[in-house]
């Protein structure tokens, strides 16, 4: 990912916008832009407007920029030269469709979102989780269409009481990877239903888990919200 080639391409489709992309002339017939930087040549394309070629995972990931092919420019060389070699096998193809993203890339993609869906959805259960320890407040987080509330309260001997409730989500996936974002915590030692230390009143359709967070844990948290911090500062 940090090859200069694709930290480059990011910057095609606002390039693309702004009229300001070059276009591969040796292919014709979909538009492919340009990707320079030092000797690496790529072809990067737009398939939003695309229809019968766009598999559903790229619609759905809205991943519609692809850079699709790459190599290295040398002009006094055909047989080794990027943009030749892409016009020769577009030749011999009879069109550039072999150039799209295909299964593999879309299950590459799917399986990179739900990587970062996962971790995204962690992080902000810990760090709405140490809010909620340091301020007593209850944290209410929009996660899509899915509303999530933190309510933390600590006791008198230092243990913490945290119920995690959630509306308009039934899916236990989506459960398992919310209460496994609190380090240290089994998944046998939460309870479905609020127990008496908090008391909390439940909102029509809310479901509720709940559990103690010994000390350590509740270090483990706040220690996350100081890393957060720096990154989000």
């Amino acid at each position: 990912m940090e090859h200069p080639l694709i930290v480059k391409a990011q910057a095609a489709p606002l390039q693309e916008a702004a009229g300001q992309a070059e276009g591969i002339k040796s292919v014709s017939d979909r538009r492919f832009i340009k990707i320079k930087v030092f000797s690496w040549r790529g072809a990067a394309v737009s398939l939003e407007h695309e229809s019968a070629n766009v598999p559903n995972g790229i619609s759905l990931a809205h991943a519609w920029w692809w850079l699709c092919d790459a190599g290295a420019r040398q002009a006094d060389s055909p047989q080794r030269d990027f943009y030749s070699q892409l016009a020769a096998g577009v030749a011999r193809q009879g069109s550039s469709d072999f150039l799209l993203p295909n299964d593999w890339d879309v299950d590459r993609l799917r399986a990179e979102v739900a990587w970062w869906a996962n971790h995204f959805l962690k992080r902000t259960v810990r760090e709405g989780c140490a809010e909620a320890l340091r301020t007593s407040e209850v944290m209410q987080l929009s996660i899509g269409d899915t509303d999530l509330r933190i309510r933390v309260s600590v006791l008198e001997d230092g243990q913490a009481y945290v119920a995690v409730g959630t509306t308009g989500m039934l899916d236990p996936n989506f459960f398992a990877i919310v209460l496994s974002a609190f380090d240290g915590i089994s998944p046998d030692d939460w309870m479905p239903e609020p127990t008496p230390p908090l008391n909390i009143p439940i909102i029509p359709g809310e479901i509720v888990w709940s559990t103690m967070l010994p000390p350590v844990v509740q270090a483990t948290m706040l220690a996350t919200l100081d890393e957060e911090g720096e990154i989000n500062g």
